[in-house]
């Protein structure tokens, strides 16, 4: 019975460090996603009305952003 407990522990353990690594990774993409969009040049002739959808578009991914990142930071875990 113990034997099966290690296991499944140790399972447990393996997908942990797979969904760190998968939130690391999303993170480092997802940041240089907002830079793209916090640093594109705007031409001085676009459409008012684009410009406004643009911002606020920006603004929301690094909200999100934001949001996400605090929501998903691992919590420590109990020692067995």
């Amino acid at each position: 019975m113990d034997l099966i407990r290690q296991r499944e522990w140790h399972l447990v353990e393996e997908k942990t460090q797979q969904l760190k690594a998968i939130s690391s990774l999303s993170a480092l993409i997802a940041g240089f996603a907002m830079v793209v969009l916090v640093e594109l040049s705007v031409p001085n002739e676009i459409n008012p009305y684009l410009l406004i959808a643009f911002s606020l578009s920006t603004g929301l991914v690094v909200c999100l952003e934001a949001l996400i990142l605090t929501l998903t930071q691992p919590q420590p875990q109990p020692q067995p």
